[in-house]
Parts: structure tokens; C-alpha cells; sequence
């Protein structure tokens, strides 16, 4: 009894042991290069040293295996239970590090990943990371340590750029009714852009003057360009507030004066126009806008359609040089 408890406690101990000190066998093949200057030799030996120290029974092959039946093969002949192979491709100065993990016994590819070396002297990282992911069988991106963080990581990843567009625009409106029966207004505008990609966030304030009337708009816009090249229509649509003076005859007898009546309040505008030169950094604008204002001095409401024409200059918040930054007169249409 005594000899039969002392035989299962060592052989428990025995298969804790093999559980713990021997891994799956697998089997690293020469990586597939594109333009990546021999640096598949350095990077099969880089993952049998990483995947050796997550616990697995390496072994390096001599075929470059691309796809899984290759690879199937291979690990056979080997006699491995896993298979490794992967690629390099280097673009400019990055190194794309692409890897897939295949099982022999059910040919099936059990994990794959990718992972990207800024430079050479970043492969060792980028071969560690991909190895915690073959063990864990987990993306590499998962698998950032503070001692395995690639220098591409510390890169502030891109965004879509905005910009911030100012000029000017000048034109005519012409009343559809009130503004003291102007026929027509001159319009000074003077415009900040907002843009994005296909929205543009506008902000305009100016000056109509007509014979018996003038305005001072202040106005906020929405804009949408539906084309990213050169040239784009748009529509647009907004609010703002309006100051309205207008002047009215009064009759006395043989004498007549002017009386001004002054007023303010809430105006909406919508229209559209062309965008020209949007890949520049001057924008050509031509616009067409329909306002209806309505103002308190008891005198109706006031609306017309403003045509002008502007020019534009752009200016990036996230560049130093001053050289974008411009206010230019021109026409543009409101």
C-alpha cells in the first residue's frame, strides 16, 4: 500500500512536470520577403527565441511555405503538432510582419496576425508581441506591455484635417419685399469657414446698404459639398440675427423728411452655390441665398435673394507658418 501511494505521487509530479517544461512542438519557416533586404533569417530566429520563451518546442524549417497545405506538409515531415510561417513586406521605411499559425493534425489555421516595425531595430519588440499573441491566441494589438510598445505605437495616429477659411464677399440682393422698396442692396460679407470634409460650418457678418434701407446680417450657416475634387456645388442653410434700419417718408404739406425706423431679430437664410480650387489654399465662391429676417419695428417682415461673389484663404490651425493666414477682399455671393 505504502510502495503504491509513493508510485502515483511521483508519477503526479512526473506529468505535473511534463505539463509545465515541454510545450507544443512547432515548426518556424523562412518568411516570405517583399523588398525587406534579408531580413527573413534574422526575424525566423528572433520568433524561435520569443516563442521558446512562451513555452514552446522550437524547431526551424528551410521551406517558404505560403499557403496552408504547404505548411501541413511540412510540419508532417517534421513531425510538429504547429506551423508558422509568414511574410515581410516593407513599405518605405515600415515593416509589415504578417504571421499565421497552423494546426497539423486538422490543417486548419488556427490564429493569424499582423504587426508593423517602424524601423528595423523595432523587429525584436514587434517578434515578442506577435509571440504573447500566437500563445494567447490573441491580436498583437492586445498584447502591449510598457516594455513591448512599438515606436509606430508612440505616434499620434492621423486625423482628418479641418481648416479654417477667411475672406470676403461682395454682391447684390434684391428685395422681394420690404427694405423700403430697394430695388437692390450692395453686399459687403465678411466670412469664416469652418471646414471638413463635406461640411463647412460658416460664419458671416456684413453689410447691405441700399437708398433707403440697410442691414447688418450676422449670420451662422451649415454647408454641404458633396465632392471632395476642385469644383462643388453646395447647399446651405442657416440662422441669424439681423439689424434692419429702414428709412420711411413722411409727407407734411409742401415738406417731406425721413424718418429712420430701426429694428432687429431672427433671420433664416438657404440657398447653395459652387465651391472652385478646394484642393488649394485659396477657395473661388460663388452663392446664392434666399433671407427672410424679421425684425421688431412693426414694418413686416424683409426678404430677398443675395448673388455674390468671394475669395477665400485657408488657414490650418495645426500649421506654424503665418503664410496661410489671410483676409482677402473679393466678391462672393451670399
Amino acid at each position: 500500500m505504502r510502495w503504491d501511494f509513493t508510485m502515483k505521487w511521483l508519477l503526479a509530479v512526473l506529468l505535473l512536470f511534463a505539463a509545465v517544461g515541454f510545450g507544443e512542438n512547432l515548426l518556424v519557416l523562412p518568411f516570405q520577403e517583399t523588398n525587406s533586404d534579408g531580413l527573413a533569417p534574422t526575424v525566423q530566429s528572433l520568433f524561435k527565441t520569443a516563442l521558446t520563451s512562451e513555452g514552446f518546442d522550437v524547431k526551424l524549417g528551410d521551406a517558404v511555405c505560403t499557403d496552408l497545405t504547404c505548411a501541413v506538409q511540412e510540419g508532417k515531415t517534421e513531425g510538429t503538432d504547429l506551423v508558422l510561417y509568414g511574410s515581410l513586406n516593407r513599405l518605405g521605411h515600415k515593416i509589415i510582419v504578417a504571421v499565421f499559425l497552423v494546426d497539423v493534425q486538422t490543417r486548419q489555421q488556427v490564429h493569424s496576425d499582423e504587426l508593423a516595425a517602424l524601423y528595423e531595430d523595432d523587429l525584436d519588440v514587434v517578434v515578442k508581441r506577435l509571440a504573447v499573441g500566437i500563445k494567447k491566441r490573441k491580436a498583437a494589438s492586445a498584447t502591449a506591455t510598457k516594455d513591448l510598445v512599438t515606436e509606430k505605437e508612440t505616434i499620434e495616429p492621423r486625423r482628418r484635417k479641418s481648416y479654417y477659411t477667411v475672406g470676403g464677399r461682395i454682391g447684390y440682393m434684391f428685395p422681394f419685399g420690404g427694405y423700403g422698396d430697394d430695388s437692390r442692396l450692395f453686399c459687403y460679407e465678411g466670412i469664416g469657414l469652418y471646414e471638413m470634409e463635406h461640411y463647412i460650418v460658416e460664419a458671416k457678418a456684413g453689410l447691405h446698404l441700399g437708398e433707403h434701407s440697410a442691414e447688418v446680417p450676422i449670420d451662422f450657416s451649415l454647408l454641404y459639398t458633396p465632392y471632395l475634387g476642385d469644383f462643388s456645388p453646395y447647399i446651405a442653410g442657416g440662422l441669424g440675427v439681423h439689424l434692419i434700419t429702414i428709412s420711411t417718408r413722411v409727407d407734411s404739406g409742401e415738406y417731406y423728411h425721413y424718418e429712420d425706423n430701426e429694428g432687429d431679430g431672427f433671420a433664416l437664410n438657404v440657398g447653395g452655390g459652387l465651391m472652385a480650387f478646394q484642393t488649394y489654399d485659396f477657395r473661388l465662391n460663388l452663392d446664392v441665398r434666399y433671407t427672410i429676417a424679421f425684425p421688431n419695428h412693426g414694418l413686416g417682415t424683409h426678404h430677398g435673394v443675395a448673388i455674390t461673389l468671394g475669395i477665400t484663404r485657408r488657414y490650418s490651425p495645426n500649421e506654424k507658418s503665418s503664410a496661410h493666414i489671410g483676409c482677402c477682399l473679393g466678391g462672393s455671393i451670399q
